[in-house]
C-alpha cells in the first residue's frame, strides 16, 4: 500500500514487491500471533510498517476486512467476503493455512473524486457520464456508482475500485494502464489521468515504490505535455463544431423556403475559406482553435473520430452546458467553451467584489484572520474539514 498521497492509500497491490518470501512469513506469522492472543474470530487486517534495511513495525488492526481486499482475493481465488460471513455463522474454514497460496499479481488502483492538480483536493458532484471497464477474469471493478447519483462532501471522496491480475507483476501494471484507459467519468473531478501517469512512470513499473513516492513524482505525474494540450484543444473545438452543425441541420430542416441562402448548411462564404473560431479555456489558458467546417468528423457523439494532420484520433466529449470533458488515451481534461456574451452579461450582473469561497461545505477547524486584517493573494484565512481531508481556503486578491 505504498502509493500514498497524503498519508491515505491510492493503489496496492500484492504480492508487495519489497517483501521476499521470509520476510512475508515473518508478518504472517505475527499477524496470526496477534489474532489469537486476543481470541479474536473473524475477518480482520493487521496493518505493519516496513523500513529500508528489511525491519517491520507494527502499526495496528483493524476488525475488517480493508478497502485493498480484493487484491488478496485475485491472487489467491478465495472470496473473503464469504469467509467473513461463514465465521460469522459459526462454521469453519473450508481451507488451512498451508493450502492458501499465491498465484500472479493483482494492483488495485482506487478512483477518487478528487483534482490532483490541487493538492488531490476533493471534488463533489453529480455523475452526468460513466463508463468503466467490463469485469473479466483479469480486471474487476467494485463500485457502488452510476449516471446520476452526486459524490457529496459528506464522505471519502473514494467512488470506485479498479482491480487487475496477471502472472506477473509487468503484466498486470500493463493490464491496469490498459483498464484505466476505458474509464470515462464527467461531472466531478476525477484522479484517473493521475492513476493512468502512475502506471506509465520508470519507478512505478520497476517496483521502486514507497511512502514518499508521490511527493518525489508529483511535477511528472500531474504535469500536461504542451502538445497533448493542443490536442485536446482541437479535439473539443472539432466536438463543438459538429453540435453546431447539426443544430444548424436541424434548423435548415424546420425553414420554410429550403432554397433560402439561410438554410444551407455547407459552410460556403465568398471569397473565403471554410474555417470556424472556437475559443476554450484550458486551465488558466484561453485558446482559439480554427476548425475547417468541411473536415470529415466521424463517430456516434458522444464518440468522435478525427484525422489531424494524417493522424487518426478517437476520443469521447461530453458537454455539460459550457463544460466540456474530453476523455483521449487513458486522459481527462476539462475545458470550458467560451461564450463572450455571456461571460459579459455575468459580469454586468455581478458588482460584488471577488471573495474567497470555500471548494465543498465543511466544519470550521480554524480561522487565521479577524476583521480589519489585511490579507494579499494566497494568504490562508482559515480551514475547514470535508471527506477525510483539511482544506486550507485562501485569499483570492
Amino acid at each position: 500500500c505504498s502509493i500514498q498521497r497524503r498519508h491515505q492509500k491510492v493503489m496496492e497491490e500484492a504480492p508487495s514487491p519489497f517483501l521476499d518470501g521470509s520476510m512475508r512469513r515473518a508478518m504472517g506469522e505475527q499477524a496470526l500471533a496477534l489474532a489469537k492472543a486476543v481470541d479474536y474470530h473473524s475477518a480482520g487486517t493487521v496493518e505493519f510498517i516496513a523500513d529500508v534495511d528489511g525491519y517491520f513495525y507494527f502499526l495496528e488492526m483493524n476488525t475488517r476486512l480493508q478497502v485493498e481486499h480484493p487484491v488478496t482475493e485475485m491472487i489467491t481465488g478465495l472470496d473473503l467476503v464469504e469467509w467473513q460471513l461463514r465465521v460469522a455463522a459459526g462454521e469453519k474454514l473450508p481451507l488451512s493455512q498451508e493450502n492458501v497460496g499465491i498465484e500472479g499479481h493483482a494492483i488495485e488502483a482506487r478512483i477518487y473524486a478528487e483534482d490532483p492538480s490541487q493538492d488531490f483536493r476533493p471534488s463533489p458532484g453529480r455523475i452526468s457520464h460513466l463508463r468503466m471497464p467490463e469485469n473479466k477474469n483479469y480486471i474487476r471493478v467494485d463500485t457502488g456508482v452510476t449516471v446520476g447519483d452526486t459524490v457529496t462532501a459528506h464522505y471519502d471522496p473514494m467512488i470506485a475500485k479498479l482491480i487487475a491480475w496477471d502472472r506477473d507483476r509487468p503484466s498486470a501494471v500493463e493490464r491496469l494502464k490498459c483498464a484505466l484507459g476505458e474509464i470515462q467519468i464527467a461531472g466531478p473531478m476525477v484522479n484517473v489521468p493521475f492513476l493512468f501517469a502512475v502506471t506509465r512512470n520508470a519507478e512505478f513499473v520497476a517496483g521502486s515504490v514507497d511512502t514518499g513516492f508521490i511527493d518525489r513524482e508529483r511535477w511528472q505525474l500531474t504535469t500536461e505535455h504542451a502538445g497533448n494540450r493542443a490536442r485536446i484543444a482541437m479535439i473539443a473545438a472539432h466536438a463543438v463544431i459538429r453540435e453546431w452543425a447539426a443544430i444548424a441541420r436541424l434548423r435548415a430542416a424546420r425553414s420554410e423556403d429550403p432554397h433560402s441562402p439561410w438554410a444551407k448548411v455547407t459552410g460556403w462564404r465568398l471569397n473565403q475559406s471554410r474555417q470556424c473560431e472556437v475559443r476554450v479555456r484550458h486551465g488558466e489558458d484561453t485558446v482559439t482553435v480554427e476548425v475547417n467546417a468541411a473536415v470529415s468528423i466521424r463517430g456516434e457523439p458522444p464518440d468522435i473520430e478525427l484525422n489531424l494532420d494524417g493522424t487518426k484520433i478517437a476520443a469521447t466529449v461530453i458537454r455539460d452546458g459550457v463544460s466540456l470533458t474530453v476523455f483521449h488515451n487513458g486522459d481527462t481534461r476539462r475545458l470550458q467553451l467560451i461564450d463572450e456574451l455571456a461571460e459579459a452579461e455575468a459580469h454586468a450582473s455581478d458588482g460584488s467584489a471577488s471573495v474567497p469561497i470555500a471548494p465543498m461545505p465543511g466544519v470550521v477547524v480554524a480561522i487565521m484572520v479577524t476583521a480589519g486584517t489585511e490579507v494579499s493573494r494566497g494568504k490562508p484565512l482559515m480551514v475547514i474539514e470535508a471527506m477525510k481531508v483539511e482544506h486550507t481556503v485562501r485569499a483570492s486578491s
